[in-house]
């Protein structure tokens, strides 16, 4: 269960490595990602959940998590800039997992499957 961004890209050729070795892969993903797609050709399973915002919304907070860390600005600012960042990420990431673990549809499947 990745979650946008480094961690995903990170965790990805464990994912493909472990399929390559005979096991059977599922990775859930939000249905709205920057970088995991469902659609993208894949050796695994990957289950879409929905999730309450855009693409463009999860766009604009990775932006300004990045440009919080990255950009020259005032001590001041780097301060406050990061942790508005880290509070809005940190946001979105839980979201992810609310809408994972309420959705009760895919939960049962999941439990069915002893995953």
């Amino acid at each position: 269960i990745p979650q946008d961004g480094s961690h995903w890209l990170s965790m990805r050729p464990v994912v493909e490595k472990l399929q390559q070795k005979g096991h059977e892969v599922v990775v859930l993903v939000p249905s709205t990602s920057l970088y995991m797609k469902s659609e993208e050709p894949q050796n695994y399973t990957v289950q879409a959940y929905p999730i309450p915002y855009t693409e463009e919304y999860l766009g604009e907070v990775l932006k300004a998590f990045v440009n919080a860390h990255f950009i020259e600005q005032s001590v001041w600012n780097v301060v406050l800039t990061s942790y508005r960042s880290t509070i809005e990420i940190s946001s979105v990431f839980f979201t992810n997992c609310k809408s994972l673990l309420q959705n009760e549809e895919l939960m049962q499947d999941l439990k069915e499957s002893k995953f």
